[in-house]
């Protein structure tokens, strides 16, 4: 659930359009444990376009730390940074 305070910003760029269910429930996944996660601050999902060799980012900004999250063209997690 969005605390007040936190700020979600969605991108699509079509990605998920081509992509099994299989991945597209992953990254639902993904984004909705990070939105968990989160209690102040920003959120963005960005859904990058088809053909790339990611499929997902998800930047989590708050007053704690910057984490970003990508998620490889099988939805899973494949690179965590702070």
């Amino acid at each position: 659930m969005q605390s007040a305070g936190m700020r979600v910003v969605l991108l699509d760029d079509g990605g998920l359009a081509v992509v099994h269910p299989t991945v597209s429930t992953r990254v639902s996944t993904a984004v909705s444990d990070a939105l968990r996660g989160s209690t102040d601050g920003v959120v963005t999902a960005r859904i990058l376009p088809p053909g790339r060799a990611k499929i997902a980012s998800i930047l989590v900004s708050d007053s704690s730390a910057d984490v970003r999250i990508e998620l490889d063209a099988d939805g899973r997690q494949c690179v965590v940074a702070p």
